[in-house]
């Protein structure tokens, strides 16, 4: 599993893969709809080539949200799917951690 955590500065960084349960800190959900050609990919969030892409802003957003609610990560899911080549590269927490997830509600289009 990785998250998304947000700098001091603001900016969205991928964490390394966390494995160790006892290891993963308190983060929040972003759930949004997907909207195809829109959304930050899994490679865009790694090189940082998404943030012109419409779909940013609802990063943005729920990293300032959970800044707001104290939390320095976060992590997203799309409410269908990706394409399959990107359902490999995601990796996905487990039921039990989505319970000790703090959720951030997120409507379909929120303002940027």
């Amino acid at each position: 599993m990785r998250l998304l955590e947000r700098d001091d500065a603001g900016e969205f960084n991928l964490t390394k893969d966390l494995i160790d349960q006892d290891k993963i800190p308190p983060y929040a959900i972003l759930s949004h709809t997907w909207v195809a050609d829109e959304e930050v990919v899994l490679e865009e969030l790694k090189n940082g080539t998404g943030k012109g892409k419409p779909g940013f802003h609802k990063i943005k957003f729920c990293g300032d949200q959970a800044e707001r609610d104290g939390l320095r990560h976060f992590w997203r899911l799309s409410q269908t799917e990706p394409h399959p080549e990107q359902i490999q590269q995601a990796h996905e927490p487990h039921p039990e951690q989505i319970q000790q997830a703090h959720e951030l509600a997120l409507s379909q289009r929120e303002p940027a």
